[in-house]
C-alpha cells in the first residue's frame, strides 16, 4: 500500500507540472498571435496611409496632365504661335513696324538713389566726408 500512495504521488506532480508547461506554452503563443496582430495593423495603417498619399499625388498629375494636353492644344493655334514669335522672339510680319517703350530714367529718380546711397552709415563716402569735416 504503501507502494501505491508514493506512485499517485509521483504521478500527480508530473500531471501538475506538465499542466503548468502547457499553460505556459498556451500563453506563450497567444502572446506571439497578439503581438503579430499587432505589426500587422501598424502595417496596415502605414500603407493605408501611402495609399492615400500616392491617390493624392495621382489627382495632382492628371490635373497637370489635363493642363499640358490643353497647353498642347493652345500650341496648334496658329494665333498662338504668331503672338509667341512676336513677344519672345521680336519677329514681325512683312511690312509692320516694332515699337518700342523704354523707361527713361529722370534726374529725380537718380539723386534719389545717390541719396540712398549716401544714407547708408557703412558707405565710405561718408566716412571720407566726416574725417575730412573733423581736419578743417
Amino acid at each position: 500500500m504503501l507502494a501505491k500512495s508514493k506512485k499517485n504521488k509521483k504521478g500527480s506532480y508530473q500531471e501538475v507540472a506538465f499542466s503548468v508547461f502547457l499553460i505556459f506554452l498556451i500563453i506563450l503563443g497567444v502572446g506571439f498571435l497578439i503581438a503579430s496582430n499587432l505589426r500587422i495593423n501598424k502595417r496596415r495603417q502605414d500603407l493605408i496611409s501611402q495609399i492615400n498619399k500616392l491617390e493624392a499625388e495621382i489627382k495632382v498629375k492628371e490635373k497637370q496632365n489635363l493642363e499640358l494636353k490643353a497647353g498642347v492644344s493652345q500650341i496648334a493655334d496658329q494665333g498662338y504661335v504668331e503672338q509667341e514669335a512676336r513677344e519672345k522672339l521680336g519677329l514681325k510680319k512683312p511690312g509692320e513696324e516694332v515699337v518700342s517703350i523704354q523707361k527713361v530714367e529722370t534726374e529725380a529718380n537718380k539723386t534719389q538713389e545717390v541719396k540712398k546711397e549716401t544714407s547708408s552709415p557703412w558707405n565710405p563716402k561718408n566716412w571720407w566726408n566726416w574725417i575730412k569735416n573733423k581736419i578743417h
